[in-house]
């Protein structure tokens, strides 16, 4: 009964319980058709970046898909909400966007995983909110950063790169 109680104690040092969420993978919508209006679809490159992110994430558990009410980052989420037949939620753009998503996100069962799909003003300020590090907002030209952040009492970010390179921004 000792070493049992002794590898109980070890594994609650090891691997605390979660109270929270464990991962959230943070993307910006995929490429955009350069259009007048304040709500453009995807571009070919961005659908084609869309079926992207649904294969680099397609060995990865999710339980739950955030977007913005905007045609693109609906458009990039798609076809992995459809490939898990998840349901995205729209979170509104308000003045308090970043601290609806974050509660959404916190708000889910503990052990889980969510996919955000922002824009490059918000996904830094989203990270924040969770308590990741600092990290600038993305470049208007850079659509290929994907961001994993592991919600634990140290939470880490690994940044990776899925789909065609972005262009070099200048």
């Amino acid at each position: 009964l000792g070493w049992l109680l002794a590898i109980a104690l070890f594994g609650a040092i090891v691997c605390p319980a979660q109270a929270t969420p464990a991962w959230v993978v943070l993307v910006r919508h995929a490429e955009k058709v350069e259009s007048p209006g304040s709500d453009p679809e995807l571009s070919a490159a961005g659908e084609l970046r869309a079926l992207a992110l649904r294969d680099a994430l397609k060995d990865f558990e999710l339980d739950a898909v955030l977007t913005t009410p905007f045609r693109r980052t609906r458009a990039t989420a798609a076809p992995l909400a459809e490939s898990r037949k998840l349901s995205p939620v729209a979170v509104p753009v308000d003045r308090d966007h970043v601290a609806a998503v974050v509660a959404r996100i916190l708000s889910l069962p503990e052990g889980s995983a969510a996919l955000v799909v922002g824009h490059s003003n918000t996904l830094a300020s989203i990270v924040r909110g969770l308590g990741g590090p600092d990290m600038a907002d993305l470049h208007e030209c850079e659509y290929d950063s994907l961001y994993l952040l592991t919600l634990s009492k140290r939470p880490q970010l690994v940044r990776a790169r899925y789909g065609a390179a972005s262009p070099v921004c200048r």
